[in-house]
């Protein structure tokens, strides 16, 4: 049978959880995806994980050494016996990832131990492309509003103030809009990327562009807890530079080379935007003060109260 609740695979193992993330990495591998996309996918599976280099070093440097030698062991048709060798697999444990590795398309009529049928991909799979698609929109958007901002800023320094005028009206339209896509984003994600609704479907062609397939960055909510922690550190309220240097440090091991690349309309760097329209959304949440000094980001009672609860959960 082909396991397709991850986190549900019964290995008999010491190192189940292991085991179950390197499953996860070659069933993704098993329907086309590269390495790294599998990766990021097998990722999504497992809410508790962090960010995709911790299934990353699973794969290398605790089982394979690195990368290449685990897709080099895929494609040779060595996995299995490195698997067992490695992990000292049981037969039991190893019959799961016979069963994997032999089928050529994975998610068959076969059934998992909850009597449900088994997929070639969970509905989250294929609603993850618009997902992508939502975050290159939103991107385009923010582009298009930090270049109203600059020439707003060129008019008033040339004391054109009707155009000033204009150009704000504009900006505060664009975010408005702004916010009504990051709600459907929102809105399509929780309807279909945490479905658990499956459904089976023929092998398709991808039909991602090569923008698409870039990668996503690291989204503002994701960067919530991280400026919240930062200004409890820097005692409250900070400069803007100064909280985004705490973040930077925080997450230096979660930023991928997406987030560390430079948006081309201004220069900013990508998890930097995202981090500004975060504490945007903060500010609307009640987390942030809104009447704070120009470039002072300060925390609110209700921030402080909703960092605490959060640490409270994360620590559970």
């Amino acid at each position: 049978m082909i396991y397709t609740s991850f986190q549900e695979i019964p290995f008999h193992s010491s190192s189940p959880e292991r085991l179950r993330q390197i499953y996860a990495v070659l069933y993704f591998m098993k329907h086309g995806y590269d390495p790294t996309d599998a990766i990021r996918k097998a990722k999504n599976r497992f809410p508790t994980v962090k960010d995709y280099q911790t299934i990353q070093d699973k794969c290398t440097r605790q089982f394979a050494g690195n990368m290449e030698t685990f897709v080099a062991w895929y494609h040779s048709g060595e996995m299995l016996s490195r698997l067992v060798e490695t992990n000292r697999l049981d037969a039991h444990d190893s019959q799961i990832f016979t069963e994997l590795l032999s089928c050529r398309h994975p998610g068959g009529p076969t059934y998992n131990n909850r009597q449900k049928p088994a997929i070639i991909c969970h509905l989250s799979d294929y609603a993850a492309d618009v997902d992508t698609a939502f975050e290159i929109v939103l991107e385009e958007i923010e582009s298009a509003i930090e270049n109203l901002n600059h020439d707003g800023a060129k008019a008033f320094e040339s004391s054109d103030y009707d155009l000033v005028q204009t150009l704000r009206q504009a900006g505060h339209r664009m975010t408005e809009f702004r916010d009504k896509v990051y709600a459907l984003q929102k809105e399509w994600n929780s309807s279909f990327i945490s479905e658990r609704t499956q459904f089976s479907k023929s092998e398709r062609q991808s039909k991602r562009t090569q923008k698409l397939s870039q990668g996503l960055r690291t989204r503002e909510d994701e960067l919530r807890i991280p400026i919240l922690r930062a200004l409890t550190k820097l005692g409250g309220a900070a400069a803007s530079v100064d909280v985004l240097r705490e973040v930077r440090e925080s997450m230096k091991s979660a930023l991928n080379e997406y987030d560390l690349a430079t948006l081309p309309s201004s220069g900013m760097l990508r998890w930097e935007n995202a981090a500004h329209w975060a504490r945007y959304e903060m500010v609307k949440d009640g987390l942030l003060a809104s009447g704070s000094p120009r470039g002072v980001w300060e925390l609110t009672p209700k921030g402080k109260s909703w960092l605490a609860y959060q640490n409270g959960n994360i620590n559970l």
